[in-house]
């Protein structure tokens, strides 16, 4: 419970710390401005040699006001854009603008996952930080029958899953230059994983090219069937690269 409670401390302390830094920045420059707009006013030698380009100055203040402001926004949109960091967010998220929105950083997903698959942002992911997100090759989503992460979820920022077919994490993608099955070699590892074998992941059956005597036993995906789970990617017997990666949902909205 306690390391819950130390993601959502650090969670907001970054964002306090955001805003800090440009209220700082506001502060410091608004300050300096400040000052020259006194230097200019009570200076009477100055005064007298910048008696117009002081008015300039004065009435660019308004200007750099907006620009600092400009910044500031600018900065607070940038922290916002890391959450929408290329993650697989666990089964049954929200569109990523809306996800981000709706979850409270409560931690239950990952507590509530029996296998340890479901982690927590860091600093990394900017607003993002603290939300769930799954590494399929380390340790993939298992599908669970009742879906416990979208069960004790207090919002709806996971929900609408009743079934396996009901998720859409993302999309498996092989690569046929590294997967050795395209090589020739029998391995059909990550179709026999596939919680959907035969369905999301299928095989292409079709002699070797110049021997008519091996054959070829390579995946396909089927894009409209796969889940995105991870289960396949995290199997895979090729590493660096690994030859089948779970590719994330498109992540649209405002950024």
């Amino acid at each position: 419970m306690w390391q819950f409670c130390e993601i959502n401390v650090k969670f907001y302390f970054e964002i306090v710390k955001k805003y800090l830094v440009v209220m700082l920045i506001n502060v410091r420059f608004i300050t300096f401005f400040n000052y020259l707009k006194w230097y200019f006013y009570y200076d009477s030698n100055v005064f007298k040699i910048f008696a117009q380009g002081g008015g300039i100055i004065l009435k660019g203040m308004n200007l750099l006001k907006t620009l600092i402001g400009g910044l500031a926004a600018y900065e607070l949109l940038s922290l916002m854009k890391g959450g929408n960091k290329t993650v697989l967010r666990p089964p049954g998220a929200a569109e990523e603008d809306e996800f981000l929105a709706l979850c409270v950083r409560c931690g239950k997903c990952n507590q509530a996952c029996p296998y340890d698959s479901i982690k927590m942002g860091t600093e990394a992911h900017g607003f993002g930080l603290g939300t769930p997100f799954i590494e399929a090759r380390e340790n993939p989503c298992r599908l669970c029958e009742d879906f416990p992460c979208v069960e004790v979820c207090p919002t709806t920022a996971l929900s609408g899953i009743n079934q396996v077919e009901d998720v859409q994490m993302g999309t498996a993608i092989i690569d046929p230059e590294h997967c050795i099955a395209y090589e020739g070699m029998r391995c059909e590892v990550c179709y026999r994983e596939c919680p959907l074998i035969d369905e999301a992941i299928k095989l292409d059956i079709y002699l070797k090219p110049g021997d008519d005597i091996h054959a070829v036993f390579a995946p396909i995906i089927d894009v409209d069937k796969c889940v995105g789970c991870g289960i396949c990617e995290q199997r895979c017997v090729v590493d660096n690269p690994v030859a089948i990666r779970v590719k994330p949902r498109e992540v649209r909205g405002l950024f």
